[in-house]
């Protein structure tokens, strides 16, 4: 092979200074690589993020400044998923199912170059300490602008710029390959490489206003894109280098230079030199008026595959859409692949490989998106990203590294058939199997088979057999505020309804005998205190004067007064005799007499009529705590405190309404019989209440006595615990429940708790106060599925949840993006996790889907391979098996041969 033929090599060797790689090329120029995250996540449609990025170029470039190259290479390989381990058979069959499927790694490098200073080889520690200091600040400028940077040690630099020489970013072991340049491709093996210049620097052909965003109309709302975000998506490459070099030249020289050219064009008439003079100008006041810089860009994309016939028509059309002409002039193969390579940009051609532009551009054109990562969080729930990978996400938004939220609570809202239950079936398995107690009230069967899956408990209403307990019974230590607020909400529910109203007076007569109910059972009532008695005292006396016609009487005793004083003046004056002064002193003693004489009556009456109250409340007994004892209770107490107080109160309206639930009533079973107290064990536990939905007595008093299970439960169990209410939150949002809910919200913050609504009724939302002021504003986590359906009243829905046109720009691409080919069914979502959200794709396994069905018979179907394997998973992997071996299509189909074959 002649010496003209032989590559040389590149690199003359990678040091480490300060536990940083520093590699040196072949002219002696030095460089630094720091491994980043692209700050913007693809689909984010935010056009502020696109605008940041720019800004961020433009100001590395004025950190730089002149004799500086920053390169930066976006790398995009395919790769196979491959499937983590997991212990449970649903989550194993789960990342199973995704195995060996083909997906888009992406890595981002920046790589800081300072060109070598003419003279050669010598070492220059001015030089040499400017650079440390750019890499400083260069880092800095990483950091604050969210690019996670992380400056690459030498062996990690080795490592890189081995994997960039053979193109291979898979393989945990690879060789160096050969490399056989021609005109139109390398070739590394059986793989091609082409390496395709952006701009022909003898065209140009570009727009003469460039974006760095694209923008596209879905469904009436405006969506965003990276002006290149295509470049994830290039078939038939197995990795693509997308190479990105920015020169800051000397600026005077440029403007200098920039000056004669148009002195050139402007002495020289005619139409073309015209237009070229004028586009100078607006450059040279651009660069004047708005601190621009002059920068030179020599962009290539690098494709590598074995068969890339169609690449360069995908890439041509791509950037044809985006108003770019890719360059044509590529014959210079081997050239535009070595000046690609980590630290050799400078080997770029600066007469053909490099363009002039402002510092602006520069940053249009890169690319600035990532996709959705894993994160970093000890509860990992799992959705699909949009080109249908596994990522574990925070669902709390609060337990991962990254704190978006201040409480778990979730509002979900999807229109039928939006996959709302499937959504939820896979949530609620996924926390469950993180030790997550769950407690589900449920009004469409929903979760009958992930329930039977998980060996939980599912509790159904049945006339028969209806679901009760007794919200009564508790401890001493038990008895606080809460628990009260709790009793008077489920007392005024079975009294005024879920949405009646309550008075201030009613409230009070209500809450004063629920204390008395506790304090006469922990304490029964013996006589009242000093303190007490004291205060019955004073009430009585005024009673007593009021009853006594006060008035009367304070006319008789000024009169007495009076007629003392009259005495004691004549007895004062001189001249009167012995016997007379005797005589008005006996008459003063008399009046006094008679005036102490009707206090004494009076206090007399006052201490019989207190010991009258004490034996008939002594007579008040509370042997066991139960609604019917509080009834009983209540309906001697209440005449009392009507009678203290002189206030009427409706005590047979109350009576009447009540006895329902006290002993011979209907419904006497719901609030008398102790729950199972096994339940506070059960990790999953399905109340399903679909039974009484109709029923505006039972239905909010049912799911009123659920929640407070699942209060008791969180104070008692030290693990994350979820309480997650379909459609029956209807029957307890009214402003008489309104005080409960937000106590039930902000209490399980305290106790590592979630609360989670489910709905898929917009009128329902957009009609009850209480959604908003307790509930939505209590949820830090807001669901939403497919909103096509609500689309005429989705402005509605829009400033309900406080979306920004930013978040419904990505809520309507749900299922409207071209990202099926490949998957199996799956539909998508969008979670807000405080201020931002993403959508995901719910994306499952054929077993995750038989433990969740709710299709009769699927569920009949596998209820026979149950019978015959025994273990519910053992019945699912032999179901999905046979399935999958018997050619059938869909598992419907399939479950309708089972039982049609036995």
């Amino acid at each position: 092979m002649s010496k003209k033929q032989r590559l040389q090599a590149p690199y003359l060797s990678v040091d480490e200074v300060d536990g940083c790689g520093v590699v040196y090329n072949k002219n002696g120029e030095y460089s630094v690589i720091f491994r980043v995250v692209n700050p913007i996540k693809k689909y984010s449609s935010d056009p502020i993020k696109y605008d940041e990025y720019n800004s961020f170029i433009e100001n590395l470039i004025k950190t730089l400044d002149v004799g500086y190259c920053v390169q930066k290479h976006d790398i995009f390989s395919k790769e196979p998923f491959k499937a983590p381990d997991s212990e449970d058979f649903l989550q194993q069959s789960y990342f199973n199912y995704f195995e060996g499927r083909t997906y888009t790694k992406h890595t981002s490098y920046f790589t800081l170059t300072q060109e070598r200073k003419k003279g050669g080889f010598q070492y220059d520690p001015v030089l040499w300490k400017n650079f440390w200091e750019k890499v400083s600040k260069v880092k800095e400028l990483l950091s604050t602008s969210s690019f996670s940077p992380t400056l690459l040690s030498k062996n990690e630099v080795s490592d890189f710029l081995y994997r960039y020489f053979c193109m291979n970013y898979t393989d945990r072991h690879f060789s160096l390959s050969n490399i056989l340049a021609t005109d139109q491709q390398l070739y590394l093996d059986d793989r091609g490489v082409e390496c395709t210049s952006l701009v022909d620097i003898d065209i140009v052909d570009m727009p003469n206003e460039i974006s760095p965003l694209a923008s596209k109309d879905l469904n009436g709302s405006m969506y965003v894109e990276d002006l290149v975000s295509f470049l994830d998506k290039v078939p038939e490459v197995d990795t693509l280098v997308y190479n990105q070099s920015i020169f800051i030249p000397n600026q005077k020289t440029e403007a200098a230079r920039l000056a004669k050219k148009l002195n050139r064009h402007s002495s020289l008439p005619s139409t073309a030199n015209t237009i070229a003079a004028e586009d100078i100008k607006a450059v040279q006041k651009a660069v004047e008026a708005d601190n621009k810089m002059y920068v030179y860009m020599h962009y290539s994309i690098l494709t590598v595959g074995k068969n890339l016939d169609k690449v360069q028509n995908y890439l041509e059309s791509a950037f044809g859409n985006r108003g770019i002409r890719l360059s044509k002039s590529n014959y210079n193969q081997l050239e535009l692949f070595m000046c690609s390579l980590p630290g050799c940009a400078y080997w770029t051609n600066p007469d053909y490989d490099r363009f002039i532009t402002l510092n602006d551009v520069a940053g249009c054109l890169q690319y600035k998106e990532v996709e959705y990562l894993d994160e970093d969080t000890p509860l990992k729930v799992y959705y699909t990203n949009r080109a249908g990978i596994p990522k574990g996400i925070d669902f709390t938004g609060k337990e991962g590294k990254e704190k978006l939220t201040t409480n778990s609570n979730f509002f979900c809202l999807g229109p039928s058939g939006s996959g709302k239950s499937f959504h939820m079936n896979s949530v609620v398995r996924q926390l469950y199997q993180q030790n997550t107690d769950v407690i589900m009230i449920d009004t469409g069967h929903s979760y009958e088979g992930l329930c039977s899956y998980l060996g939980g408990k599912y509790i159904s209403y049945r006339e028969e057999a209806p679901i009760s307990m007794n919200p009564f019974q508790i401890k001493r230590e038990e008895l606080n505020i809460e628990k009260i607020n709790f009793l008077k909400s489920l007392i005024f529910v079975i009294w005024k309804g879920a949405s009646g109203s309550i008075s201030s007076v009613e409230d009070e007569f209500i809450q004063r005998t629920i204390e008395a109910y506790y304090q006469f059972y922990f304490e029964p009532f013996e006589k009242y205190s000093d303190e007490q008695k004291d205060r019955r005292k004073s009430v009585l006396m005024l009673e007593m004067r009021n009853k006594r016609k006060e008035e009367s009487l304070e006319v008789k005793q000024s009169t007495a007064r009076r007629r003392i004083k009259m005495l004691q003046q004549f007895n004062e004056q001189k001249g009167n005799s012995e016997a007379e002064v005797d005589t008005a002193r006996h008459k003063i003693e008399e009046i006094r007499d008679k005036y102490a004489i009707d206090e004494d009556e009076t206090m007399a009456i006052i201490l019989y009529e207190i010991s009258k109250e004490e034996e008939e409340l002594r007579n008040i007994k509370v042997s066991e705590l139960n609604f019917n004892s509080f009834f009983e209770f209540a309906l001697q107490y209440i005449p009392f405190l009507q009678e203290e107080s002189k206030i009427d109160f409706d005590i047979d309206e109350f009576r009447f309404l009540l006895s329902k639930f006290y002993k011979g009533g209907a419904m006497e079973r719901t609030l008398n019989e102790n729950m199972d107290t096994s339940l506070f064990d059960e990790k999953f536990v399905v109340f399903e209440i679909d039974a009484i939905k109709d029923d505006k007595t039972l239905f909010p008093i049912v799911t009123l006595i659920i929640m407070d299970l699942f209060l008791q439960k969180m104070r008692l169990k030290r693990n994350r615990k979820a309480l997650i209410i379909e459609e029956a939150w209807k029957a307890i949002a009214s402003d008489l429940m309104a005080g409960y809910i937000l106590y039930l919200y902000k209490t399980v913050r305290k106790f590592w708790g979630i609360v989670g609504v489910v709905t898929q009724e917009i009128e329902d939302i957009i009609s009850s106060n209480i959604v908003k002021s307790a509930i939505i504003n209590n949820s830090e986590i807001v669901i939403l599925l497919d909103q096509t359906k609500l689309k005429d009243r989705f402005g509605e829905v829009k400033a309900l949840l406080g979306l920004t046109e930013v978040e419904c720009s990505k809520i309507w691409t749900i299922n409207n993006l071209d990202n099926k080919s490949g998957r199996g069914a799956f539909k998508e979502v969008y979670i807000r996790r405080g201020q931002y959200g993403e959508v995901y794709g719910v994306e499952e396994s054929p077993e995750c889907y038989m433990a969740y069905t709710t299709e009769k018979v699927e569920k009949d179907a596998l209820t026979r391979y149950r019978k015959r394997y025994g273990d519910i998973s053992l019945a699912i992997k032999h179901f999905c098996d046979d399935w999958k071996t018997s050619g059938i299509q869909k598992i419907m189909d399939f479950s309708k041969t089972v039982m049609d074959n036995e």
